[in-house]
Formats: structure tokens, C-alpha cells, sequence
């Protein structure tokens, strides 16, 4: 088994923005999975709860429903609405500044330490590079189909687009910022971690040394 993993492992962590994942610890993607999924369950509430409502009610088919939500590029907002505040996961400092203090007056003088003032995001630049042309492109096609929509009721033009492929295109924009969410708040997990791990490591060195010179 570890023959076929250990290669499937190494060729992911060249692929970017989900490269890291590899690395990361387990209690880190379990977190970010939690996220993810009440994140997905509840902003769309709307866009599932009648659906079900209507089916159980109604005895309405659920694909037609949930179509009919769908298909004037709701996922384009949706899309837009996740990797708009990502952009602050990804701009924040993480790390310990040079003036900021560490130990306790028990174990540990304390004194300052000289650390990198920011710690840069992974696919840090990748990251807004996406956010900033997945909302871009989401309120261009969402605005097409609106005014599709708009033309065709009011004054009777009908714009020639091809819903059913919009549609398709609008999920799995969804799909992809909903990954990028999962990414994002992974290494954010991995980064707010390390000034906690220095500490403990800082600990541990100065225990072993005291005890060692008792």
C-alpha cells in the first residue's frame, strides 16, 4: 500500500494550491472540513430547503425545483460570496512579531526573540489572483443571464445562451471556490499553529537544559 501511496502523495504536492495538503496534520483537515460543510449546509439553505419543502408537501420533483433556483447563475453569487472573504486569511500576518515576548515567569525569563515579522500564505498570490477573477467572472455571467432574463420578459429580445452549459460551468465554479475555501482554511489552521508550536519547542529546550545542568 505504502508503494502506491507514497508516489500519489509526492505528485499532489506539486499540483498548486492543494500541493500543501500533504503535510498538513489531520486534526487541521478534519477542522477545515467542518468549516466547509456547515459553510455549504447553511448558505445554501435557500437553495435546498424548498426544494425538500416542496417534495414532501407538494410531491414536486426535487431536479425541477432546484433547477428552477438555479438556473438564472445563483452559483455565480454564491462563488463570489466565498472567495470574496478569503482574501483577509490570505493578506493577515501570521507569526510573532520581533517585539512580541514569549515564556512565562515561571519556567522561562522572559525575553524577546527574533522571528520573520509576516509568514508569507501558501499560494498566497495564486489565492487573490483566483479570488479576484472568480468574482469577476461570476458578476459578468450572472449579469448576462440577468439581463437575458430581463430582455426577453420586458421588450421580448431573446439573447441566444446556452443555459444548460452556464449552469454547469456556474456548479463547478461553485465546486472550486468551495476547494479553495477548504485550502485556504487548512493552512490558515497550519499558520495560526506556529507561534504555539515555537513556544512549546522553546519550552521543551530550556526543560531538557535545566534539567540536564540540576
Amino acid at each position: 500500500m505504502k508503494v502506491i501511496v507514497a508516489p500519489l502523495m509526492r505528485m499532489i504536492s506539486y499540483i498548486p494550491i492543494y500541493g500543501q495538503l500533504v503535510d498538513t496534520k489531520k486534526k487541521h483537515l478534519h477542522s477545515a472540513t467542518c468549516d466547509v460543510f456547515i459553510t455549504t449546509l447553511f448558505s445554501l439553505l435557500p437553495l435546498w430547503l424548498y426544494p425538500l419543502f416542496s417534495l414532501w408537501t407538494f410531491d414536486f420533483s426535487l431536479e425541477t425545483t432546484f433547477k428552477a433556483l438555479t438556473s438564472n447563475g445563483e452559483f455565480f453569487l454564491y462563488s463570489a460570496a466565498l472567495v470574496g472573504p478569503l482574501i483577509y486569511s490570505i493578506t493577515k500576518r501570521y507569526g510573532l512579531d520581533d517585539e512580541e515576548e514569549t515564556g512565562d515567569d515561571q519556567q522561562i525569563p522572559r525575553r524577546k526573540i527574533k522571528l520573520i515579522k509576516t509568514i508569507e500564505f501558501p499560494y498566497g498570490r495564486l489565492f487573490i489572483i483566483i479570488s479576484v477573477f472568480t468574482c469577476l467572472f461570476a458578476a459578468l455571467f450572472f449579469s448576462v443571464m440577468q439581463a437575458s432574463s430581463q430582455l426577453e420578459s420586458d421588450i421580448g429580445v431573446k439573447i441566444p445562451l446556452e443555459r444548460d452549459n452556464l449552469f454547469f460551468i456556474s456548479a463547478l465554479m461553485y465546486i472550486f471556490t468551495l476547494s479553495c475555501l477548504f485550502c485556504v482554511s487548512v493552512y490558515r489552521l497550519d499558520l495560526e499553529n506556529i507561534p504555539k508550536r515555537i513556544n512549546e519547542d522553546t519550552h521543551n529546550f530550556v526543560d531538557e537544559w535545566n534539567q540536564r545542568y540540576d
